[in-house]
């Protein structure tokens, strides 16, 4: 039977228990109520009687989420196994050799209260979501009862949101129709001069058209492409950081999705397609000199800052903005949320709607008037 017992402001549970013969009994203190104490003390009684394996043995939080990590997580790409490394030094770093089973939901929350002081919203919500991964598998093996971070307030510094990141639909056109006509000329400089063509230019063109994210254009090979269909495969993704392995990698996903392209971007390709450099991966973005064999990240991001002064639009945008340019665009065209989600290659429309949620606030209202003049 379980007790509660007052120990300065706080509460402790006792429940008894023999081991061996020898009264060995379990205590954990630090419930703000009597009522907080008695709950958790009732649902550990309840494993108990049913047999349920109760880890009992302390052990560091850090030391258990490096073991989730190793049992869990290996088969994670390079890049996320990074940033549960850097989750699991936040957590040694601020709970040192504090067991898990000895931190509670105020103990957590001071701990986000801290890390967002100086980091901003998002990263905030992905360090909590790894660690309330790990936390919910250690309450499935048996080393915690509760949940600490369930209904955690995440703070952190706020962010710009992706509303201003894009361009509207008619500078959408203007660029487009710049690009084309870009892409055009360097083909034709190629046949007199034999010029190489600045295959930025393309990625560009095909990152404002597709939505494909960086690493997704750049690992896109010549069979990826139906031309006869107009559909693109996308597959992979080709490594071109330092926290990447350098060639093929999976998508973000892990998924593989097919999108449909226009017929002038069917034509830009086959009349770029016979310049492009053979390769033993067959890659369109194909640059031999390049670190990654690849037109690289940075450079492209300058190239595209570039146009935009040049075409006097005056927003500060990077090649991954073209994405979200993609997005807005096609949802304020009326094109449905589920098919945008789908083409972006979304693990879920949930994560559709938190980017696009401004873009679906300002068509509500729209929708609102439509609906009343139908009805009316």
């Amino acid at each position: 039977m379980a007790t509660c017992k007052k120990r300065g402001n706080t509460w402790q549970y006792i429940i008894s228990r023999y081991t061996d013969g020898k009264y060995d009994p379990i205590r954990k203190g630090g419930f703000r109520t009597k009522r907080e104490a008695k709950i958790i003390a009732d649902e550990i009684e309840d494993r108990l009687n049913k047999n349920n394996t109760l880890h009992l043995k302390p052990i560091a939080f850090e030391e258990y989420f490096s073991n989730w990590l190793d049992v869990y997580k290996k088969d994670s790409s390079e890049a996320t196994i990074k940033r549960y490394i850097n989750t699991h030094n936040s957590i040694k770093q601020y709970f040192k050799n504090k067991t898990i089973q000895d931190i509670n939901k105020r103990d957590y929350q001071e701990f986000i209260n801290e890390y967002g002081k100086t980091r901003q919203r998002s990263t905030v919500k992905k360090l909590n979501g790894q660690i309330r991964a790990c936390v919910l598998d250690a309450i499935d093996e048996g080393y915690i009862i509760t949940d600490f971070t369930r209904n955690i307030h995440l703070g952190g510094l706020e962010t710009d949101t992706h509303k201003e990141a894009v361009l509207n639909y008619d500078e959408t056109v203007m660029i487009n129709k710049y690009l084309r006509v870009k892409l055009n000329q360097m083909i034709e400089e190629y046949k007199i001069i034999k010029k190489d063509i600045d295959l930025r230019y393309l990625a560009i063109y095909l990152g404002l058209n597709t939505g494909l994210r960086f690493g997704e254009l750049i690992g896109l090979t010549k069979k990826d492409i139906d031309f006869d269909n107009q559909l693109i495969n996308i597959n992979k993704t080709w490594g071109y950081k330092s926290n990447t392995s350098l060639g093929f990698n999976p998508t973000k996903t892990k998924e593989t999705r097919i999108i449909k392209i226009g017929h002038k971007t069917v034509d830009v390709l086959k009349r770029i397609y016979p310049y492009i450099k053979e390769n033993e991966h067959q890659l369109l973005f194909y640059v031999p000199t390049s670190k990654y064999y690849v037109i690289n990240n940075s450079g492209t991001n300058k190239l595209f800052k570039k146009i935009l002064k040049k075409l006097e639009i005056k927003k500060d945008l990077t090649v991954h903005s073209l994405r979200h340019t993609h997005a807005s665009v096609c949802l304020y065209q009326k094109i449905s949320i589920q098919y945008v989600s789908e083409r972006l290659g979304h693990s879920n429309i949930v994560t559709t709607y938190k980017y696009y949620s401004h873009v679906i606030s300002e068509l509500r209202t729209e929708d609102e008037e439509r609906v009343i003049k139908l009805f009316d």
